[in-house]
């Protein structure tokens, strides 16, 4: 948790804090994360999708991050019709 001030409360002068729920969820994870999200699809099989751009990263400094809803999306739109 984070005590923020209100930009109200800056131009008033007003020292009143509010406490920001910092502890949201939110959708961008790890590889981990990732596998967990994905569980039919074994750590290499992953890596393999990411290396050849199937599955969409975000470079984080030295680190990717997946956007979970990105991630879906470009995999739904690899999805076949069944006929």
């Amino acid at each position: 948790m984070i005590a923020t001030k209100d930009s109200n409360e800056l131009s008033t002068g007003q020292d009143k804090r509010r406490i920001v729920n910092t502890t949201q969820t939110t959708p961008f994870v790890g590889f981990d994360g990732l596998a967990t999200f994905l569980p039919m699809y074994k750590p290499r099989t992953l890596r393999d999708h990411i290396k050849h751009g199937v599955i969409p990263t975000v470079r984080v400094g030295r680190k990717l991050a997946f956007h979970l809803p990105t991630v879906e999306a470009a995999l739904m739109r690899r999805q076949r019709e069944v006929r």
